[in-house]
């Protein structure tokens, strides 16, 4: 019983740092904005990148030479956005304030890996 509770505050705070790695990630990036060629390349017509232009940069990501510091906090980031999306589907019908929660994390995910372009 009490390995249990052991294991789920362990889970529990290693997701609370999981999440906070992953912001620390997106913030250090997000001051970077994308250069007209990449977003005519994405096909993100805005300048400000939103949560669904995701899918596009890491498409983008895939075809550009990978470093190898990049690999993992790429990875960290690919499955906080997979979380999000997950959040985000499990909470399709519930109050506006938790959607609208989803989708600023979203748009803070979104702006991610943004610096080598």
């Amino acid at each position: 019983m009490i390995a249990g509770l052991i294991l789920a505050a362990s889970l529990i705070a290693l997701l609370q740092f999981f999440i906070f790695y992953c912001r620390s990630v997106i913030a250090s990036s997000s001051t970077q904005v994308l250069s007209v060629q990449t977003r005519d390349v994405t096909g993100i017509v805005d300048a400000r990148v939103g949560g669904d232009d995701f899918d596009r940069i890491l498409e983008l990501v895939q075809l550009c030479p990978e470093r190898r510091e990049d690999r993992l906090p790429i990875r960290f980031i690919r499955a906080y956005y997979e979380l999000l999306n997950l959040l985000r589907l499990t909470f399709a019908h519930s109050s506006s304030s938790v959607r609208s929660g989803a989708k600023t994390a979203f748009l803070f995910v979104s702006s991610v890996r943004t610096t080598s372009f």
